[in-house]
C-alpha cells in the first residue's frame, strides 16, 4: 500500500510538474501576442515589454526572441535587435524570419555585406520569401551593387506582384543612372 502511494504521488508530481510547464508556455505566447498586437499599432515600447515577459516565462521562446528584436529595430536600437535576433537563431537556426530581420538591422548600421550573408541564408530556407529579396536588394543598392539589386527588386515583384518594391527598382534605376561615371 505503501508503495502505490509513493508511485502515485510522483505521477501526481510529474502531472504537475509538466501542467505546469505547459500552462508556462501558454502564458508566454499570449504576453508574446499582445506583444505583436502592439507592434501593430506601432508602440514598441509596450511591445518589448510584453516580449520581455513571454521570454522570462519562457527563455526559449524563439517567436518572442525575433518580434523583441523587430521591436528594437523600429526603435531604432539595431544593436539590441542583432542581439534578439542571434539568440532566436541559436533557439532555431533555420527561422528564415529573424535572418531577414539581422539583415535589416545590419544594413541599418552600415554592416552590408554581413546583411547581404544574412539575407543568402534566409534564402536558402526560403528560395520564394519575398522580403529577403527585397532587403538584399536595399544592401546591394548601397554598395553600389545596382544590377544585382535591380535583379532582387524584380525577383520580389516577380514573387509578390503588389509589394512595393517597384518603387525601389525606380529609385535604384533613378540613381544609377545619376551615379558619378554612369550615362545619364
Amino acid at each position: 500500500m505503501a508503495r502505490n502511494m509513493v508511485g502515485s504521488g510522483l505521477s501526481t508530481l510529474v502531472f504537475v510538474f509538466l501542467f505546469s510547464n505547459d500552462l508556462l508556455a501558454q502564458t508566454s505566447s499570449r504576453h508574446n501576442d499582445v506583444g505583436v498586437q502592439w507592434m501593430d499599432k506601432g508602440e514598441y515600447g509596450k511591445a518589448i515589454t510584453e516580449f520581455n515577459e513571454a521570454i522570462r516565462l519562457d527563455p526559449n521562446s524563439e517567436p518572442s526572441y525575433r518580434n523583441r528584436g523587430w521591436a528594437w529595430e523600429k526603435k531604432g536600437d539595431d544593436r539590441k535587435a542583432i542581439a534578439d535576433f542571434d539568440r532566436a537563431l541559436q533557439i532555431d537556426p533555420n527561422c528564415k524570419f529573424a535572418l531577414t530581420g539581422r539583415g535589416l538591422a545590419r544594413i541599418n548600421l552600415g554592416d552590408h555585406e554581413k546583411a547581404i550573408a544574412d539575407l543568402n541564408l534566409a534564402l536558402q530556407i526560403d528560395p520564394k520569401y519575398t522580403t529577403a529579396y527585397h532587403n538584399r536588394g536595399l544592401a546591394r543598392n548601397n554598395l553600389g551593387g545596382f544590377d544585382k539589386a535591380i535583379t532582387d527588386f524584380n525577383q520580389a515583384l516577380q514573387l509578390e506582384p503588389q509589394a512595393i518594391t517597384y518603387s525601389l527598382v525606380v529609385f535604384v534605376t533613378k540613381n544609377s543612372a545619376s551615379s558619378p561615371g554612369s550615362p545619364g
